[in-house]
């Protein structure tokens, strides 16, 4: 049975500012991915695309627990709590997966570059499954 995205979500409409995402951004990320595409339009509709800075931590001042970020454009610096960093690209194959749910904890983030990052609640996810 297909859940519908419940009413407290679908009164989240991004804030002014925030560029909505379309469903064809939504259905290259890889929880998305087989999704309708009336299913990624009711999606579509919740979730918007945030820009950060060249030189800004696009995890700071986030609550990552219950959030997962997709980069869709630019460079963004990882470093990890394990120690090591790994430069990751919008658009790449890597980035089809949220950067924050990752197998090694990201301690830091830096934007190397202008980017764009797609920022959904992870009980969306949940519900676009």
């Amino acid at each position: 049975m297909r859940r519908r995205v419940p009413a407290a979500h679908a009164a989240k409409q991004p804030r002014p500012g925030i560029l909505n995402a379309s469903p064809d951004q939504l259905a290259a990320l890889a929880p998305l991915a087989g999704l309708s595409r009336e299913r990624l339009a009711e999606l579509a509709e919740v979730a918007g695309i945030e820009r950060a800075a060249r030189g800004a931590d696009p995890f700071r001042d986030r609550a990552l627990t219950k959030q997962s970020v997709f980069l869709l454009a630019g460079e963004v610096l990882l470093s990890f709590e394990a120690g090591g960093t790994l430069v990751v690209v919008g658009g790449s194959d890597e980035t089809r997966h949220a950067l924050n749910r990752r197998k090694e904890t990201v301690a830091r983030a830096r934007a190397i570059t202008d980017v764009d990052l797609l920022v959904l609640e992870d009980d969306l996810l949940e519900i676009g499954r």
